[in-house]
């Protein structure tokens, strides 16, 4: 297992070279998006929009954050931020991989058909701990932009971050194919039956 501190935005290269089980940490500008923007995002692919961001070689986080909205200058400042589930965006991975994303973020995994599309898309899915939020927000040094908060709502909104080695990521899905989940899930198929065998009794 290896260690890399990369900068978005990043390329094939970058992505390549990490394997499941590896600890990342993330530089530069890093967006969030949870149910919505990702919502929001497929309806102006399907209306052949264009995107105020270029999305080519960044970071998505599936994270919610609480931002503070200075009403007097109009700044932002994240005041805590933490992964949400990221099967919820399972349907929208091919379509971000198409616009040039190369590393999503969240909690609890993703399914095989984000894994074949990270493999067209040489991206990879990196796992922050969830419950950690104070430690996530020390690494988040401005907010720069937003999109959709007055439509949708603060934690649905699309957050337009910088970061300064956000982490430690842990490589759950690579470019090559490894799900370290589904992998988990099947070892630990292996491990109920070799020891039903033993025992002489039946998995239900």
């Amino acid at each position: 297992m290896k260690t890399y501190y990369l900068n978005t935005p990043l390329k094939d290269e970058d992505i390549a070279k990490l394997e499941a089980g590896d600890t990342v940490y993330l530089s530069g500008k890093l967006y969030t998006a949870r149910d919505m923007a990702h919502y929001k995002l497929k309806k102006l692919n399907d209306s052949n929009e264009k995107f105020d961001e270029d999305l080519n070689g960044q970071a998505i986080f599936h994270a919610g954050p609480i931002i503070n909205v200075n009403k007097e200058s109009g700044e932002y400042k994240v005041i805590s931020i933490g992964p949400t589930s990221s099967i919820r965006m399972d349907p929208y991975t091919d379509m971000v991989g198409k616009m040039g994303v190369k590393v999503l973020i969240g909690k609890g995994g993703m399914s095989n058909s984000t894994t074949e599309a990270m493999k067209k898309h040489t991206m990879v899915y990196l796992l922050a701990a969830h419950g950690c939020a104070a430690v996530h927000t020390k690494r988040i040094t401005k907010v720069t932009n937003q999109y959709w908060m007055d439509e949708i709502g603060m934690p649905e909104a699309m957050w337009v971050l910088e970061c300064d080695n956000f982490g430690p990521l842990i490589v759950g899905i690579d470019s090559k194919g490894r799900n370290l989940f589904e992998e988990t899930r099947k070892n630990s198929k292996d491990m109920i039956e070799a020891i039903s065998k033993q025992t002489n009794c039946k998995n239900k």
